[in-house]
């Protein structure tokens, strides 16, 4: 009788040592990736949050610059504003203005709106301050710069144009230019500065979207399971399937054993290959 068995047992055997170091690869390598991918989702949201305030922030200012520059050209246009003139007929958009009309509009409608209240409360002698706006306007907007500068320059407008009289003389009127603040020059920067951090949150995001891509799909990890699964069935599973195994004839002696020992070198070198493989991908 020729036996087998210690044949495909040490097949087996020596095959479970070789899945394990693989298993063991294979698995400390996906705990890695998840990992990794868990990191790289927390950043994504952490810059989602970092671009939502800078955008705020930027909206912020912007409106705020535009509100400066859409009183600079109500200021300016004064007069026409009080004859209740449209933005388009006021608008010259062959000179180079600091302001768009289309952001212009609504800062221009809404100085017309000041302009009926503050006319509205002239008419029933409500009380004035010192520079003409009536208080029932500045109680109605108490942090409101905009609508406070509007009034004045509407009630500074009509003293021009008016006779003196005991409700207006006690004014004295000085048309100067309206000048920027400082804070002007440093929204500017600010949203410059904000643009480009936003510009280079951008360039992450997308790279870390495309690194996801690659972990979402390892190269190699399919194959891996592939030759994980096929060389544990053939050579640890079949060779337990088989055993014990022992024959009269030495011919089928030969021919079984020189079979279980072709599938361990092949099985073997697969597993070789595949880690030489995985060695060139990371150069």
């Amino acid at each position: 009788m020729y036996d087998l068995t210690n044949v495909l047992i040490t097949i087996s055997a020596a095959s479970a040592s070789f899945v394990a170091i693989l298993g063991g690869f294979i698995a400390s390598k996906l705990i890695s990736i998840n990992a990794e991918r868990n990191s790289n989702d927390e950043r994504l949201k952490e810059i989602e949050r970092e671009k939502e305030f800078l955008y705020k922030q930027n909206n912020k200012l912007i409106q705020e610059l535009l509100e400066e520059d859409s009183l600079v050209f109500i200021l300016e246009h004064i007069s026409e504003l009080i004859e209740q003139k449209e933005v388009e007929d006021v608008y010259d958009s062959g000179v180079v203005q600091g302001i768009q009309i289309e952001d212009l509009r609504p800062f221009w409608n809404r100085a017309k709106e000041l302009l009926l209240q503050y006319c509205e409360s002239i008419g029933k002698n409500e009380e004035l301050n010192i520079h003409g706006v009536p208080t029932s306007i500045i109680n109605k907007y108490p942090e409101d710069d905009f609508a406070y500068e509007v009034c004045e320059a509407i009630a500074s407008e009509f003293k021009k144009h008016q006779n003196k009289n005991a409700r207006f003389a006690f004014w004295d009127h000085f048309s100067t230019p309206r000048i920027r603040g400082k804070w002007y020059s440093e929204y500017e920067e600010t949203i410059k500065n904000n643009t480009r951090s936003i510009e280079k949150l951008d360039f992450e995001e997308e790279q870390i979207k495309h690194k996801n891509k690659y972990l979402n799909s390892p190269k190699g990890m399919r194959k891996g399971f592939v030759i994980f699964a096929i060389f544990s069935l053939l050579c640890i599973v079949a060779p337990l399937v088989f055993s014990p195994l022992s024959t009269n004839d030495y011919c089928l002696f030969v021919k079984y054993k020189i079979i279980f020992i072709a599938i361990f070198i092949i099985g073997l070198t697969a597993i070789f290959l595949y880690l030489l493989s995985l060695l060139d991908n990371k150069k």
